[in-house]
């Protein structure tokens, strides 16, 4: 009951008014499928935000890693996204002003790579360490 507290008042603030921020980080281990509904609502926020910076590190109990499933990266903003501990699966990315990835103990097959690189056309900075299920 007090992590569904927590989370709605960190939904509340997220959502409740226009988020303006620089730089949007998190960072936690999800419990519960609703959980996932939540992060995936604030993630889209902090991309329709023009946030610059971006850095997801999200566990799951039941899975090890939080699968980003249909997440569509959109923004002409962001300049930085860091990715840990997270499964990438059928995502969506046109990120044409970014200028540096960081991927670490990420689960991604080939196909979804090749798409996430794709869609940084202006990438200067690219770091992959310890992903899972390439067969390059």
């Amino acid at each position: 009951m007090k992590e569904k507290m927590q989370l709605v008042a960190i939904d509340h603030l997220i959502t409740a008014v226009p988020l303006t921020c620089h730089m949007f980080i998190v960072r936690m281990t999800v419990h519960r499928f609703s959980s996932e509904i939540l992060i995936k609502k604030w993630l889209d926020s902090a991309l329709r935000s023009k946030s610059k910076v971006l850095h997801l590190s999200l566990k799951s109990t039941y899975g090890l890693h939080f699968n980003l499933l249909d997440i569509v990266f959109l923004s002409d903003a962001l300049l930085s996204l860091k990715i840990h501990d997270c499964k990438i699966t059928n995502c969506s990315f046109t990120l044409p002003n970014l200028r540096g990835i960081f991927v670490w103990d990420v689960h991604i097959e080939d196909d979804d790579l090749v798409d996430l690189i794709a869609g940084c056309p202006r990438i200067e900075r690219l770091c992959f360490d310890d992903l899972v299920d390439l067969k390059l």
